[in-house]
């Protein structure tokens, strides 16, 4: 069996929901957190009302709808002469408050412990030494059994506890009176890293991530190097919740790689799991992992360390 030296493990929000936690755009969008501020800036004039224009493109039903919605708004804009940019900041700290609310309100006692999302925790809590990486807001510590201290965890976007979740777009060509919608303007922007780790490691698992295109300057890099054979990594999961989402997941790939996965599993190996479709197959690989973890030639070598719906 194949052991890697170094593993990292990538937390979507296709992780919370297979753990049976509330936290799906949807759910925010149909939220009376969204909809308070949506009252609020009924009046608004729409070439600055943010809350009007999401809630009229929530067609993609994954977080990376909010952040596509907020970079097409910006994209938008180019095209007024003025506009009251100080409003739309406004907008944009209400937005990421109406965030902050809604998943406070998530029910931790409803947990799914037959989900393989719960499984993967059990399995994780016996290696300290697995790079964890969360992009999700979601406090781990506060499920049933606290499976997995917060310090086992690297928040990308941030925590509601600590106060410093991070909402905003890629790195792009916007107007400089909108920088403040971008991911790397916020004090808390950790890409560097993220993407560091990921390099040196020998196998990645994603849990629930969708690679969208609002998080390329995460991931970019990553499969370049691959492609480049500049990295170090031999293996990729990705857990996805069906058929659909794998479909996205490998648009998305091809996109901000701006490799063919053709060319991309030439040079690492690249398997997709699907929750719904066959959980056996997810069951399996992760027992497998287990297994590979637990080689004592392993432990030994190790360094210290949307569209998924349900």
């Amino acid at each position: 069996m194949a052991m890697f030296s170094q593993t990292t493990i990538i937390l979507g929000n296709g992780f919370d929901l297979d753990l049976g936690l509330n936290t799906s755009y949807k759910s925010f969008i149909d939220s009376k957190d969204f909809e308070f501020w949506m009252k609020e800036y009924i009046d608004t004039p729409d070439e600055t009302n943010l809350f009007d224009y999401i809630f009229k493109q929530r067609l993609i039903d994954t977080w990376g709808g909010v952040e596509a919605s907020i970079y097409d708004f910006a994209e938008y804009t180019k095209a007024i002469d003025r506009f009251d940019y100080e409003m739309i900041e406004q907008e944009f700290r209400h937005l990421e408050d109406a965030i902050a609310e809604f998943l406070k309100k998530v029910d931790y006692n409803n947990i799914i412990f037959t989900s393989c999302a719960w499984h993967l925790l059990g399995i994780l809590r016996k290696y300290p030494h697995v790079n964890i990486f969360s992009f999700n807001y979601t406090d781990i510590a506060k499920l049933p059994g606290t499976p997995l201290p917060n310090s086992r965890i690297k928040h990308i976007h941030g925590t509601l506890t600590e106060k410093n979740a991070i909402l905003g777009i890629q790195d792009c060509k916007i107007r400089q009176e909108l920088s403040f919608f971008k991911k790397s303007h916020h004090t808390n922007y950790m890409s560097k890293e993220l993407i560091e780790t990921l390099n040196k490691s020998e196998r990645i698992l994603f849990y629930g991530h969708s690679m969208c295109l609002s998080d390329m300057d995460y991931f970019t890099s990553l499969f370049k190097n691959i492609c480049r054979r500049e990295s170090n990594i031999k293996r990729i999961d990705f857990v996805v919740l069906d058929s659909d989402a794998e479909k996205e997941l490998y648009k998305n790939i091809v996109l901000l790689s701006e490799h063919t996965l053709a060319e991309i599993r030439e040079c690492v190996d690249l398997f997709v799991f699907k929750t719904k479709d066959n959980i056996q197959a997810v069951f399996e690989m992760m027992n497998k992992f287990d297994i590979s973890m637990s080689e004592p030639a392993f432990c030994a070598c190790m360094p210290t360390g949307r569209r998924v719906n349900h």
